[in-house]
């Protein structure tokens, strides 16, 4: 049960708050209002705001294998461009699309311009370029596009650069496989150019081949690279190296984008170490596939 009462307390009063105490708690009643007042403003700003406008004035500066593309800033509609969108095509349509945020975009263009870099674009090829500003609303519609833009292929300048660079790397790989073998005369072997690359087969998608082929042997002299030129019925149409990086089983695997559907193409591959170049190995004929817009390459 219940026990009895104890006997009650001497009176106490709760003291009032200090001066400080209430011009604290005024202070932080203030903050509260001016943050929900502010976030009541924001909402109704976005309430009223749209997408942004078209970017204009699109113009496009063409660079070996790139393009940098400058515009004019749209109107906002109400809330702040986030971000900017370039979009690329080729004379079959819908090729890839590049995101900027807005910051990159104006950090070094003039009051009310913007500009962007878009990479990897095949050389000797037409494309034509739209753009889109998005905002807290959503994205709007795209600018007009540009005049079919070629791509250069690269300079006699950078040519020369490249040649030399791949000249100062043989080299310092050759130094390299030198003191090795200095260091250990028990594994001296006679180096000499990597062996042609096995049979290729090759496994087409829309737009891309991928080539497979054993991994050849590099003769005393780790390989370098793989040299991949791609061929028509009328000549070259470009070329490509890529890394020695095999899969677990030995074999290599390398993706090839940037192929017109419809056309029919050879791919030609070369192995390189620091000694030389093999022979060159050709796939026969391959028909790439009839749509254009190539894939992403496969996982490893």
């Amino acid at each position: 049960g219940i026990g009895m009462p104890s006997d009650p307390t001497e009176e106490y009063t709760v003291p009032s708050a200090t001066a400080e105490e209430e011009q604290a708690a005024s202070r932080l009643q203030a903050l509260q209002r001016g943050r929900m007042a502010r976030a009541e403003v924001e909402r109704l700003r976005l309430a009223q705001a749209g997408p942004p406008g078209p970017p204009t004035d699109v113009a496009v500066e063409a660079l070996p294998g790139a393009a940098c593309v400058r515009f004019a800033v749209p109107a906002d509609n109400g809330s702040r461009v986030q971000q900017f969108t370039v979009h690329v095509h080729d004379q079959f349509g819908p090729l890839s699309s590049v995101p900027v945020e807005a910051d990159v975009a104006t950090a070094d263009a003039g009051a009310g311009q913007g500009s962007a870099l878009v990479e990897g674009l095949p050389r000797g090829e037409h494309f034509t370029f739209t753009i889109t500003a998005t905002n807290a609303v959503g994205t709007g519609p795209p600018s007009a596009s540009t005049e079919p833009c070629l791509i250069p292929m690269a300079t006699p300048e950078e040519e020369q650069a490249a040649t030399k660079l791949q000249a100062l790397q043989k080299g310092r790989i050759a130094r390299q496989e030198v003191a090795r073998l200095r260091s250990s005369p028990s594994e001296a072997v006679t180096m000499s150019s990597p062996e042609s690359a096995g049979p290729i087969s090759v496994v087409t998608q829309i737009g891309a081949a991928t080539l497979h082929f054993d991994a050849p042997k590099d003769n005393g002299s780790a390989i370098e690279h793989y040299a991949i030129s791609v061929a028509d019925a009328f000549g070259p149409l470009f070329d490509t190296r890529h890394p020695p990086e095999a899969t677990d089983s030995g074999r290599m695997a390398i993706w090839i984008g940037g192929l017109k559907g419809g056309q029919t193409v050879t791919f030609t591959v070369t192995a390189v170490n620091a000694v030389g170049s093999s022979a060159p190995n050709t796939t026969e004929t391959i028909l790439i596939p009839g749509e254009s817009v190539p894939p992403e390459p496969p996982a490893d």
